[in-house]
């Protein structure tokens, strides 16, 4: 019953859905919106601050890393520069390699080998049985792999120069720093500090820019890959390195989602209490309506002390009474006289709506709104006489018995005086010679 009341009313008053609607779409969008600005303006602080204080520290460490590990580069350049015979470097090699491995405390530095005429022949640390078959006395002019590359360095042999990454016989990439004032060449690998990165909750990527002699390349990565990482690019020597960060978690922050809820949810209660609201006013206005003329409910909520207004131009009245009424109330009880008439009278107000006069069993026509005194009595003649054709096929159902009754109806036409009596229970009520 509630909900027809509840669909009833809004089928007669739209707004009373499309108010709650529309204030739920607004602060659910001011809301949803200004969620997503603050998140945003958070993501680009948080990008900022990787930027500054994750990738470019990382990156120049890295630059710095790779600095260190060519110095080692150019201290055995330099000792074969001043010493070129293999003999001397049959005395020194193990002892001067062991004295720089010693300086890489970051052990960037893999592997330290001499390379007369472009063949391997010293290696530190040494290697042994089918490692040591397959590096010493190795051509790199003779290697597809290398060729290119061996080339490459002799042609700018005055040059610190960084090739690779090379897929190593031992099993891992490495990075090969070469400098050919003197036929030497470092292995290189290291974590370049990726494993704080890991360790502060960030992915990674590390990759290389291709040039006219290195490819393009990862040189190390996290799994999974970074998610809209900010990067840093590193120009050392001859290589184009970038390095790219992003959380683990993602840039978005955790709040985002619950504000989001919260929102959504807070918008619904909003709306649904804004709609509860309006139908109780809706409700509330329409027991008034039922009570006093629109007219008049107006006055009052103006806040007219006095509501009172006299009509000098004839209004019409019609009076109705059910023939015999005591006797046939003295048949019925109580409840089946209350359902008898609750039945004829709101058949009585739906003519009263059709004909446009106010009430029912007393009805007027010309008052509270002023009209022409002919139309408004032509018009309720039309109301008498389909009420007294409505009554006659009317049939209420009193117990196990179908009861009919009959109406009395009369009509004056002439001037009033229209009021509203009482505060606490107004009645507009009609007054005059009828």
């Amino acid at each position: 019953m509630k909900g027809k009341v509840l669909t009833t009313l809004v089928w007669r008053k739209p707004l009373l859905a499309a108010v709650p609607v529309l204030v739920f779409v607004l602060l659910c969008g001011l809301g949803v919106f200004g969620v997503a600005f603050a998140s945003e303006k958070h993501v680009a602080q948080q990008k900022a601050y990787v930027h500054e204080a994750v990738s470019s520290a990382t990156a120049n460490a890295i630059s710095n890393q790779l600095e260190i590990a060519t110095f080692a580069l150019m201290a055995t350049s330099a000792y074969v520069s001043r010493r070129p015979l293999c003999s001397d470097l049959d005395l020194e090699f193990d002892n001067l390699s062991s004295t720089i491995m010693r300086w890489d405390e970051k052990q960037l530095v893999y592997q330290i080998q001499v390379l007369p005429g472009a063949a391997l022949r010293y290696v530190y640390p040494p290697v042994s049985g089918e490692l040591a078959r397959l590096l010493i006395g190795r051509d790199m002019l003779q290697v597809p792999q290398y060729r290119n590359d061996t080339l490459y360095q002799i042609r700018q042999r005055d040059k610190r120069l960084l090739l690779g990454p090379y897929n190593l016989l031992e099993g891992f990439q490495g990075m090969s720093p070469a400098a050919w004032t003197a036929p030497a060449r470092l292995a290189t690998q290291g974590d370049f500090r990726f494993r704080a990165l890991a360790d502060q909750g960030y992915r990674y990527r590390l990759r290389q820019v291709a040039d006219n002699i290195n490819h393009a390349a990862t040189i190390a990565a996290s799994d999974p890959l970074p998610l809209a990482p900010v990067s840093s690019t590193i120009n050392k020597f001859n290589l184009v390195w970038v390095l790219e960060v992003a959380p683990a978690g993602g840039w978005e922050p955790k709040w985002r989602d619950p504000c989001i809820a919260a929102v959504v949810v807070g918008s619904f209660v909003v709306s649904t209490l804004v709609a509860w609201l309006l139908v109780a006013r809706e409700k509330h206005d329409a027991l008034l309506r039922a009570m006093l003329p629109r007219k008049v409910i107006s006055q009052l909520q103006r806040g007219e002390a006095t509501v009172v207004e006299e009509f000098p131009e004839p209004v019409t009245i019609l009076f109705t009474d059910i023939v015999s009424y005591t006797e046939v109330a003295s048949q019925l009880t109580a409840l089946q006289v209350v359902r008898l008439l609750n039945e004829l009278y709101t058949r009585f107000d739906a003519l009263c709506d059709r004909h446009g006069v106010y009430k029912a069993f007393m009805c007027v026509a010309g008052c509270p709104t002023r009209e022409d005194p002919i139309s408004a009595a032509v018009r309720m003649a039309g109301m008498a006489q389909d009420m007294i054709a409505m009554v006659e096929e009317f049939m209420a159902r009193v117990g196990d018995e179908d009861m009919r009754v009959k109406i009395r109806i009369g009509m004056h036409s002439g001037p009033v005086v229209a009021g509203v009596i009482g505060q606490r229970m107004p009645r507009y009520c009609l007054f005059g010679m009828m």
